[in-house]
């Protein structure tokens, strides 16, 4: 796992690199993403919903 950890961080500091020189602009971040809410953007019956499909999904396919 820290192995894994290593290889990802020189990946995130080696592509914005790439990206410049391609002129391609780099994906944002999703620390500009979090924003400073006490409520919740969906109801609980929502996310299970969804979450109920999408394992359905999985299941379907790959097993």
């Amino acid at each position: 796992m820290a192995r894994g950890s290593q290889i990802a961080s020189k990946v995130v500091e080696f592509m914005p690199h790439i990206l410049s020189e391609e002129n391609i602009s780099e994906t944002p971040t999703m620390d500009s993403e979090i924003l400073k809410t006490t409520t919740a953007p969906f109801s609980e019956k929502l996310m299970m919903q969804v979450s109920q499909i999408v394992h359905n999904q999985f299941f379907i396919h790959y097993h």
